[in-house]
């Protein structure tokens, strides 16, 4: 019914939201609800600097978008076609 290579992607988000969802849970237990809040609070305190990363990866991840549309697809890393693909096939560059 669904094709694989859109299905897998969306397994992928699915599953991260669902582990996501398991960690939220985490915080009715007394034993690790201290440190759900310790997480939340430093992930709200870095909020200003993983912006400057973000924006720091895009500064150097758009050329690369930009010099990679002439490419053929084996050597893309993901395949090309809709604006997600080519934002993860830029962070997977940057990382690599």
């Amino acid at each position: 019914m669904i094709e694989i290579d859109y299905l897998r992607p969306e397994a992928a988000i699915v599953s991260c939201l669902l582990l996501l969802k398991l960690y939220n849970w985490m915080r009715l237990f007394d034993s690790t609800a201290f440190y759900i809040k310790l997480v939340r609070v430093t992930l709200w305190d870095i909020r200003f600097f993983v912006i400057l990363i973000l924006t720091a990866v895009a500064a150097f991840g758009i050329p690369l978008i930009v010099l990679n549309l002439e490419l053929s697809t084996d050597s893309q890393i993901l395949r090309e076609g809709q604006l997600f693909y080519r934002i993860i096939n830029m962070l997977f560059a940057q990382y690599l």
